[in-house]
């Protein structure tokens, strides 16, 4: 016959209903960390990515900060030479000193477009305008107003299509795949 008396901690009938509610306690314990540990490293995955793009945008930042140094450089060249209408070895050394990176920061072009300017006031400086005015020298007074007038007008615009691929700020990706070239 059973007897119908509450068991004593001593009795191992006590001891496994203890261990049976402490597993089903420890259970829903593991379960409810389990669950805030796979949220924690969702929100640590997120985050990370968050600083990936943080980071890919700072470095996209600070390329477009550098490119548009030279292109400041450029214009300011190319602006000097229009309001004075003359150069000087100096200008045209700093030009290439400013600009030197631009190999680096931009496809081919802009490198070969900065090289024609500096070719070309280069050029108007050896033909020697006062010289050439002062002689009457026809053919040299001739080349000498055809680079004047390129670089004091068309070399602005041209300037502008150049460096516009790499700093078009709409277009993300323009500046990288100009970069690269065609396919």
């Amino acid at each position: 016959m059973a007897t119908w008396y509450a068991p004593s901690p001593g009795d191992p009938a006590w001891w496994q209903a203890f261990a049976g509610i402490a597993q089903v306690v420890l259970a829903a314990a593991l379960f409810w960390i389990t669950r805030k540990y796979v949220a924690l490293t969702a929100d640590l995955v997120r985050l990370q990515a968050d600083v990936v793009k943080l980071q890919k945008q700072s470095e996209q930042r600070d390329l477009y900060e550098r490119r548009v140094k030279v292109f400041d450089c450029t214009m300011g060249f190319l602006a000097a030479f229009a309001r004075d209408v003359k150069i000087e070895l100096e200008p045209i050394m700093q030009l290439y000193r400013d600009t030197r990176e631009a190999e680096f920061l931009f496809g081919p072009d802009v490198p070969a477009f900065i090289e024609k300017v500096g070719k070309t006031a280069h050029e108007h400086r050896s033909l020697r305008p006062d010289t050439a005015y002062a002689t009457g020298d026809q053919k040299r007074i001739d080349r000498i107003t055809e680079v004047e007038g390129w670089l004091s007008g068309p070399a602005f615009e041209q300037a502008k299509e150049v460096f516009g691929r790499y700093l078009r700020l709409a277009d993300p990706e323009t500046p990288t795949e100009a970069a690269r070239g065609p396919s």
